[in-house]
């Protein structure tokens, strides 16, 4: 865990864990410990799960951007604002939901 904590500041933005391992490897009870120290940290962290229903690219950017929402100050009127202009964006290609759930948001914050 020590790889979050020691980063600048700059090198935590690129930071990736990727965890993987046979199953009743205890892979869940590690990303629960990470996920809060992570949290004290104040660095965003995004889990996925082989579950299909969350284990998809859509879900995935929405995950993103929820982070996104709770943690960078600004950002959650953005998002939320954008996906009542456009209550479908979440049907339209990845491109469109990058853009307008992740990019606009942090680049007007």
């Amino acid at each position: 865990m020590d790889w979050t904590l020691e980063l600048g500041v700059d090198d935590q933005r690129a930071a990736i864990l990727w965890l993987y391992g046979p199953a009743g490897s205890r892979k869940s009870a590690i990303v629960h410990d990470i996920a809060h120290r992570c949290n004290l940290g104040k660095l965003l962290l995004v889990f996925s799960h082989s579950d299909p229903a969350r284990s998809n690219t859509k879900s995935f950017i929405m995950t993103i951007a929820d982070q996104i929402a709770v943690n960078v100050p600004g950002t959650q009127e953005k998002i939320v604002g954008n996906i009542k202009q456009d209550p479908l964006i979440l049907t339209e290609s990845l491109e469109a939901q990058v853009s307008t759930l992740i990019v606009e948001p942090l680049h007007d914050s």
